[in-house]
């Protein structure tokens, strides 16, 4: 087993022995001396092992482009592609004053043409053509609303009589009335007999015929069955001869001329 000891002296001295055998002495260093002259170079120790790749440094400058070089031989042709195509695609009317547009919603291959045509403007109005032949008339259309109702307009003048209609079917009998005075009629005979007082049937209460109130000459007349006129009217003046004979009483000569001559009026 080898011993070291290391001993310290006073002069600031370390020794260092192993086994006895001093192997290190080292002391306070004293003034540096004047430098020997350099021993020759001793042999080459082996290489180290090679160190890490260092980080790469920055791009140099582009240096001059070289001289071209010769044309290289032509190629073989390659292989034909497939022709290109070109269809129609949308055509659209865009707004008057626009500009025509065409786009391709296809490929370069197979293009899709799409057209924005704009309107034209209005064009002036034309001649008036001839008037066609009038067509047939439309169906009538469903009736309007009602109108609001009108004013009144004023009352007409009251139109001639007309004539008297035919009698209606006779009513059953009543329960008969009693006899007696009934105001205007008397009632007798069981109520079989209807008498009327005098004077209560007045002109207002009678039917107006057709017949014009007023007089009239060399009339020509019409009495219905009730004896009431329908109608009148006036004629000519007529010329009353008479020639030896005798106008007998009980006539009445109504006349604007006559003549007698040699005859009497009973």
């Amino acid at each position: 087993m080898t011993q070291v000891n290391v001993t310290t002296t006073a002069a600031n001295t370390v020794t260092v022995t192993t086994d006895g055998t001093v192997a290190v002495t080292a002391s306070n260093a004293g003034p540096q001396g004047p430098s020997g002259a350099d021993g020759a170079t001793g042999p080459a120790g082996p290489a180290g092992a090679t160190g890490p790749t260092g980080p790469a440094g920055t791009d140099g400058a582009d240096g001059a482009d070289g001289a071209t070089g010769a044309t290289g031989p032509a190629g073989a042709d390659g292989v034909d592609g497939a022709a290109a195509t070109i269809a129609v695609g949308t055509v659209t009317t865009g707004a008057a004053g626009s500009s025509a547009t065409v786009s391709n919603s296809g490929t370069s291959a197979a293009a899709v043409f799409d057209f924005a045509i704009p309107r034209g403007d209005t064009g002036a109005t034309g001649a008036t053509g001839a008037t066609g032949p009038q067509g047939p008339a439309g169906a009538d259309g469903a009736d309007g609303a009602d109108g609001a109702t009108g004013a009144t307009g004023a009352t007409g003048a009251t139109g001639p009589q007309g004539p008297a209609g035919a009698d209606g079917a006779d009513g059953a009998d009543g329960a008969g009335i009693a006899d007696g005075d009934k105001g205007d009629i008397i009632v007798s005979g069981s109520g079989s007999v209807f008498t009327i007082d005098n004077d209560v049937v007045t002109a207002a209460k009678l039917a107006d015929t057709t017949v014009t109130a007023g007089s009239y000459t060399n009339a020509t007349i019409s009495v219905d069955a009730q004896g009431r006129l329908t109608a009148a009217s006036s004629g000519s003046g007529g010329a009353l001869i008479a020639d030896g004979g005798n106008f007998d009483s009980g006539y009445s000569l109504v006349t604007s001329s006559s003549t007698y001559d040699g005859g009497s009026f009973d």
